[in-house]
C-alpha cells in the first residue's frame, strides 16, 4: 500500500506544476488595455423597420382618426349657489324713484348697495376645500360683474345679468341659464351685518336699552305748548333716558328720526341725513307701534316695536294737601299748600313732587317740567267761579305722563271738615260749566277764610 500512496502524491505535484507553468504562459501573453481609452461611437441611425417609399404613404389616404388642438372652453360660473338679494334700500331719505337695491354674497358678511343697471364686480379667491366669491375692493372692474334691477309686482325680486370676458377680452355667454335669472329676498333679508349706536348693539331690543316709553299724545304741549311747540300737536310722544338725561322726541305716521350726538332727533329725511342712523314710525296698530330702523349707508335695517305705556290717572286725594281758603282779588287765591298759605294769581303752575306740591316760578322750573326732567301732576289755576252754588277755585290738571287731563274744583274750606275736590273729565266739565265768575270776596268772607299772613294793602 506504501507504493500507492507514493504514486498519489507525485500525481499530484505534477499536476501542480502543470498548473503553474499554464498560468504564467496566459498572464505573458494577454494584451494590454488602455483604460482612458474609449470606443468610437456609431453616429448612425438603425434604418427605419416600417420605412416606406412616398408612393406607399399617398396610397393609404385620409386617416380615419385626426387630433385638433383646441384651447379650454371658459364657461359662466353659476352665481344662483352664491348671490343672494337682500332688497330694496327704502330709507326715506334715498331717491324713491332709483332706490338702492342690496345684494350678498353667501359666505361673508359684506352688503353691497348698488343702483340699478350699474355692474357689480366680482372676484374669485381660493379656500381650503373650495372657494367663495367676493365683491370686488371699490368695485374695480375684474373680468367677471352683474348688473341688477328690480322686478316690479307684488313678490319683490331683482333680475340678474352675469357678464363675463376671456383672457383675450372675448365676451363669455354660455351656459344661457347662468348668464341670467331671477332672485327672491333671501331669508332673513335685510342686512345682518353687526352694527351698534354708541356702546349699544342694534337688535329688535335696542328700544328697551334704551328706556324708551310711548304714552300716548301730549295733551299739555297740546294745550300750552303755543306757536313753537306746534308741531307736536297730533304726535305722539317717546320719551328716552332718566333723569336728567331725560328727553322726547314726537312722531308722527311717517316722521323719521336720526342718531346724532347720542341721542335721537327729529328729521326731515333728505341728502342730509343720509350719513346718519335714521329711525321712521311706520304705523299704530292699536296698542303697538311699528318703527324701522337704518344704519347710516341703508344697507343693514332692523324692525322695531314700542308697546303702549300705561298712563296713571289722577287721584282726588292728591289735592288733599292743597286747599282754597278763600281769595284776594278776582284773579287771585288764598290757599294752603301743605303747612303754608300762599297767594296764587291765574295761570300758576303747581307741580306734585315727592315733597309736596311745588309752585313753579323760576325759567328753569318751568323748562325742567316742559322738557320732561320734572315730572309729576301739574295743576293750573284758571279762575274762581261757582259750581253747585258754591264757590270753587277751578284749575285743570295734567297726569305724571302728560297724557290726560282733567278739571278739578276745590270748594272753599269754611270749616274744621275738608271738603274733597271735584275732578271732571274735559266732556263731564263742559256739560257742567261753573256759573259765573265771582266777584271778589267780601271782608267777612275773607276773615272766615283766613287771611294770608301777608296780605297786600
Amino acid at each position: 500500500m506504501r507504493w500507492l500512496e507514493k504514486l498519489n502524491f507525485a500525481l499530484a505535484v505534477l499536476l501542480a506544476t502543470a498548473a503553474l507553468v499554464m498560468a504564467s504562459l496566459w498572464v505573458m501573453g494577454a494584451p494590454r488595455v488602455d483604460s482612458n481609452a474609449r470606443a468610437p461611437i456609431s453616429r448612425r441611425l438603425p434604418a427605419p423597420p416600417f420605412a416606406q417609399d412616398a408612393a406607399a404613404y399617398t396610397a393609404v389616404g385620409e386617416p380615419l382618426i385626426q387630433v385638433e388642438l383646441k384651447p379650454v372652453e371658459i364657461q359662466l360660473p353659476d352665481l344662483r349657489r352664491y348671490l343672494q338679494y337682500l332688497g330694496r334700500n327704502l330709507r326715506p331719505d334715498i331717491n324713491p324713484d332709483a332706490p338702492l337695491l342690496q345684494l350678498t354674497l353667501r359666505g361673508n358678511e359684506d352688503i353691497y348697495s348698488t343702483a340699478p343697471g350699474e355692474p357689480v364686480y366680482l372676484r374669485y379667491q381660493k379656500t381650503e376645500r373650495t372657494g367663495i366669491y367676493l365683491f370686488s375692493d371699490k368695485n374695480e372692474p375684474t373680468s367677471l360683474w352683474v348688473t341688477v334691477t328690480a322686478v316690479p309686482g307684488e313678490r319683490e325680486e331683482a333680475e340678474v345679468h352675469v357678464h363675463m370676458r376671456d383672457v383675450q377680452g372675448n365676451p363669455i355667454t354660455e351656459p344661457s341659464k347662468f348668464a341670467e335669472f331671477r332672485l327672491g329676498i333671501a331669508k332673513g333679508g335685510g342686512g345682518r351685518g353687526k352694527w351698534s349706536l354708541g356702546d349699544l348693539r342694534v337688535d329688535p331690543s335696542l328700544l328697551a336699552r334704551q328706556r324708551a316709553r310711548w304714552y300716548g299724545q301730549d295733551r299739555f304741549m297740546q294745550v300750552h305748548g303755543g306757536d313753537e311747540f306746534a308741531f307736536t300737536r297730533g304726535k305722539e310722544r317717546v320719551d328716552f333716558g332718566e333723569g336728567e338725561s331725560a328727553y322726547a322726541v314726537y312722531l308722527g305716521i311717517g316722521d323719521a328720526l336720526i342718531w346724532k350726538d347720542d341721542r335721537w332727533m327729529s328729521a326731515t329725511p333728505g341728502p342730509e341725513t343720509r350719513s346718519y342712523p335714521l329711525m321712521q314710525m311706520l304705523k299704530i296698530n292699536g296698542k303697538l307701534m311699528n318703527l324701522s330702523l337704518w344704519d347710516g349707508e341703508g344697507e343693514n335695517f332692523v324692525k322695531l316695536n314700542l308697546v303702549l305705556s300705561r298712563s296713571p290717572t289722577t287721584p282726588s286725594r292728591v289735592f288733599s294737601s292743597l286747599r282754597f281758603l278763600g281769595t284776594k282779588t278776582r284773579s287771585q287765591a288764598i290757599v294752603q299748600v301743605g303747612d303754608e298759605r300762599q297767594v296764587l294769581s291765574r295761570n300758576d303752575w303747581l307741580l306734585l313732587t315727592k315733597d309736596g306740591w311745588k309752585v313753579l316760578k323760576t325759567v328753569e322750573d318751568v323748562e325742567d317740567y316742559v322738557y320732561r326732567r320734572q315730572v309729576g301732576d301739574l295743576f293750573v289755576f284758571d279762575e274762581i267761579a261757582r259750581y253747585e252754588g258754591k264757590q270753587v277755585l277751578k284749575g285743570h290738571v295734567f297726569n305724571t305722563t302728560r297724557t290726560e287731563m282733567q278739571y278739578v274744583y276745590l270748594p272753599l274750606q269754611t270749616g274744621e271738615a275738608i271738603v274733597p275736590a271735584i275732578i271732571l273729565n274735559q266732556d263731564e266739565s263742559e256739560s257742567e260749566a261753573p256759573q259765573e265768575k265771582e266777584e271778589p270776596a267780601s271782608q267777612t268772607q275773607e276773615n272766615q277764610s283766613l287771611e294770608p299772613e301777608n296780605p297786600s294793602p
